[in-house]
């Protein structure tokens, strides 16, 4: 978890301060993703025109996390509770295509890569965490918003379009009922389910918001992804996303993604 981090830094220091995208286009899976874009800052070689599940960083033994297992996640449901495959990988935090930031990783179909400099707190956002195959899929995106309860546990935890897969894709409950995450600023900390997926009363994102005190509540400037909460700063004039002033983000919807 902590190597993915370091290389998200050197990336940035390459590509002027900007985080890599998620996928280039949400059309073409051979084109690089994440994992594919940091393949040379985790001694990888990249691999072009290559679906990326057949990828050597994909499977890399760096991305995998000891905590998974052979088999179905708990609380997944028939198709995906007939799985055999590893079920724990360090994944991004997803959130669609970047036109209202719900998430540091999104497809490059519409968006330029994120700027760093945008985010307030970086010690604050969440930028991976164990998921089943490589990205949770952001709470705070309209179309991600949880409506199930997977774990029966009276609260909803998980968006409807898969019902089969629990958690978003997310792995919250891998590690002693909690979840190993790295944040922007590069650290890494393990943090508890109930505190990690806590949602308010219009089921958008609690989930990774509000681990670190005096966060709380804060929603008119702050882009809340579940227990961390991103302050942005709006784009300068010239796009150049370093504004003085503050603003407000609401989830718009887009159009449904299917990654699996």
């Amino acid at each position: 978890m902590k190597q993915w981090g370091l290389a998200t830094f050197m990336y940035q220091g390459d590509f002027n301060d900007r985080l890599p995208l998620f996928g280039d286009l949400s059309s073409d899976y051979n084109k690089p993703f994440w994992h594919m874009k940091l393949a040379p800052y985790v001694a990888k070689q990249t691999q072009d025109n290559k679906l990326f599940t057949q990828t050597e960083v994909y499977s890399y033994e760096l991305r995998r996390c000891p905590g998974g297992s052979a088999g179905p996640v708990p609380f997944s449901k028939p198709p995906a509770s007939s799985s055999k495959e590893w079920n724990c990988w360090i994944g991004a935090n997803f959130g669609a295509y970047g036109d209202m930031l719900s998430g540091p990783f999104y497809y490059g179909d519409r968006t330029q890569p994120l700027n760093i400099a945008r985010i307030k707190r970086p010690a604050d956002a969440m930028a991976y965490m164990d998921t089943i195959t490589h990205y949770v899929y952001s709470p705070v995106e309209a179309n991600y918003r949880f409506t199930l309860d997977m774990d029966r546990d009276g609260a909803v935890d998980t968006m409807p379009q898969y019902p089969d897969v629990p958690f978003n894709s997310g792995r919250p409950t891998v590690h002693n009922n909690g979840s190993n995450l790295t944040l922007l600023d590069g650290h890494v900390e393990r943090v508890p389910f109930k505190k990690l997926w806590q949602i308010d009363a219009a089921k958008e994102g609690r989930a990774f918001l509000l681990v670190h005190g005096g966060l709380s509540g804060l929603l008119g400037a702050a882009l809340r992804l579940g227990a961390y909460v991103f302050t942005v700063a709006s784009p300068s004039p010239r796009g150049r996303g370093r504004g003085e002033g503050k603003r407000r983000f609401q989830s718009k919807g887009t159009k449904k993604l299917h990654l699996r």
